[in-house]
């Protein structure tokens, strides 16, 4: 695995943002690109690194949405989050990503020699940023949009419409890719720097493919096609079988300042912030406590935990921790509301913080203050963030330690961002095959899924030296795992609930793919207690969240634009009904 070096970013940011002032005439804006000044090697740059951002902030929101991680903003749906929480998102969007692919295709339209890769990608990041506006907020602007003081308030166009549009600009992505040898007036040469796929075309391709597929999945239940996406699999199977990597992710360098290349994730933990609180329900569907009943192999590269010697009467206290009774350490209040078996204060159903060994997070809906917590919580691992592989013993208090230390921890900021993962085009193919009729066998499909997910997390821990050692799961362990999950899925009253609970597994760092699926199936939920995920600890929390309320950037500083009221109306691939809450 390629880990690159992001130092072009500080040359690229400079470009988008500054350059010379040779003439002072304010009429004339000397930060704005203009066609003579324009690189597309810097533009394809921009694209990419605002494209990352892009998609860690949207990630944000929706892990919370699907309990990967807690809603902790908000004790209720409406007020878990903000319309200000999407406003970087929103700006990334139009601002970093879309206006920079503008500016490269009205430069290659006058060009008379077309960078036919470079407009693949643009066209296919293109792509992926329009649905991904619509799955968060239905209509959007697309036809208005861009157009600077000409239009200062654009209007929105039906999600319907975007999403169509991002489907051509994917097909239009496969044939600038597919562009034959000998083309005359075209170019295949490959930016300097690729941060995805380091200059590999068939990589790219693959995406695409890949991307075909989310498009025709995402919008099955809206006149999506079973046939084209049967050939997109096809297509990109033929690629990956060729050498091609099926991982479209973003990968970071472990540069610290100047520029800080580093995952954001890992510098929210490994310096010297406390960072967010995890998920105890998402973390306790790995542990051998959940419905799998053994411990998942990826649970020690996906969390790290920093402390269990809960004796510890000056760290683990009733201050810390005012849901346990340190006479017995058993766990008190828990909602009356929640099914039997539900975990809840820590990821254990037991009852008794002991059954934890040290997996603290937090619960759906807990906005309580912030204790003195931050060295004892979980924290990311070494997947996706570029974190620490946990080799904590619950039995040897000595065995943990903290990662507030500035950062010289773990895979120091070497981590993923994980956009289109080989292991999801897997799972999406067993949906696909359940419910579009394509004919593939969505058994192996599934195990396909759970078998790349599992390599592709081992693999990367080990290519950034945090594989575990003794510890990093055996290819008999790991085989005993899928072959579970396997049993589980022919068992199951509906497969396409273990689907999508191993999908939700595999998909750590990507609640985009989460959120969409959620809303696609109504699943996972039939192996957890009570039927559902966990709820909100408030017993009236509202209509689960179909769509995101508009960025306040938008709604303020648009005189065409409106707020929703609340967060029930649905995006148009969504027609199923309510969900449990």
């Amino acid at each position: 695995m390629k880990i690159k070096s992001l130092l072009t970013i500080a040359v690229t940011l400079l470009f988008v943002t500054a350059c010379e002032i040779t003439d002072l005439d304010k009429r004339v804006n000397p930060n704005a690109a203009s066609p003579e000044n324009l690189d597309a090697n810097f533009l394809i740059n921009a694209i990419q690194t605002n494209v990352e951002s892009f998609f860690v902030t949207a990630s944000n929101a929706s892990m919370d949405v699907t309990r990967m991680n807690p809603m902790t903003g908000g004790n209720i749906y409406d007020n878990g989050w903000s319309p200000n929480t999407f406003d970087f998102m929103w700006n990334r969007a139009y601002q970093g990503v879309l206006v920079n692919i503008q500016l490269l295709e009205d430069d290659q339209a006058t060009s008379e020699v077309q960078l036919v890769n470079y407009l693949g990608m643009s066209k296919l990041i293109k792509a992926y940023v329009m649905m991904t506006l619509v799955d968060f907020f239905g209509d959007v602007p697309m036809t208005d949009a861009l157009q600077g003081t000409s239009n200062l308030s654009p209007g929105r166009d039906p999600g319907a419409d975007v999403y169509a549009a991002a489907g051509a600009a994917i097909e239009e992505a496969i044939a600038l890719f597919n562009t034959p040898d000998g083309t005359e007036g075209v170019s295949f040469s490959m930016p300097n720097t690729d941060l995805f796929f380091d200059g590999d075309v068939d990589s790219w391709l693959a995406a695409a493919y890949a991307m075909k597929m989310k498009y025709h999945l995402s919008t099955r239940l809206s006149g999506g096609s079973g046939t084209e996406f049967s050939s997109a699999a096809t297509a990109w199977q033929a690629l990956i079988d060729g050498g091609a990597s099926g991982d479209f992710a973003y990968y970071y360098g472990a540069s610290r300042a100047t520029p800080n290349a580093r995952h954001p994730w890992y510098n929210e933990q490994y310096e010297a912030g406390n960072g967010r609180y995890h998920s105890n329900f998402y973390i306790w569907n790995f542990r051998a406590e959940g419905p799998t009943g053994m411990d998942d192999p990826r649970i020690r590269y996906y969390f790290y935990r920093q402390d269990w010697d809960y004796t510890d009467a000056g760290k683990w206290n009733q201050f810390t921790l005012d849901f346990v009774d340190f006479s017995d350490f058993s766990i008190l209040n828990t909602p009356a509301h929640y099914p039997a078996g539900m975990p809840f204060g820590m990821a254990t159903a037991t009852g008794n913080i002991i059954g934890a060994e040290g997996y603290y997070g937090r619960d759906h809906g807990n906005n309580d203050g912030i204790p003195p917590d931050g060295l004892l919580r979980v924290n990311w691992g070494v997947y996706p963030a570029g974190g620490k592989f946990d080799a904590g013993d619950p039995n040897d208090p000595d065995s943990f330690s903290d990662v507030k230390n500035n950062g010289v921890d773990g895979a120091t900021g070497l981590g993923v961002t994980p956009f289109m993962m080989e292991s999801y085009v897997y799972f999406m193919r067993a949906e696909a095959a359940l419910s579009m009729g394509t004919g593939e066998d969505a058994e192996a499909m599934f195990t396909d899924g759970v078998q790349t997910s599992i390599d592709n997390v081992i693999g990367f821990a080990n290519s950034v030296g945090q594989g575990g050692d003794a510890l990093q799961p055996t290819d008999s362990v790991v085989t005993v795992y899928v072959d579970n999950a396997v049993s589980m899925y022919n068992a199951a009253a509906d497969p396409m609930d273990i689907v999508q609970f191993e999908y939700w597994k595999a998909l750590w760092g990507n609640g985009i793919e989460s959120y969409n699926a959620y809303r696609r199936t109504g699943m996972p939920a039939a192996l957890f207690p009570g039927g559902e995920m966990q709820p909100t600890r408030d017993t009236d929390p509202g209509v689960f969240p179909r769509t995101m309320f508009y960025p306040a950037v938008h709604v303020n500083l648009n005189g065409a634009a409106d707020q929703r009221t609340d967060l029930s109306e649905q995006v148009f691939w969504d027609t199923n009904a309510s969900f449990p809450e």
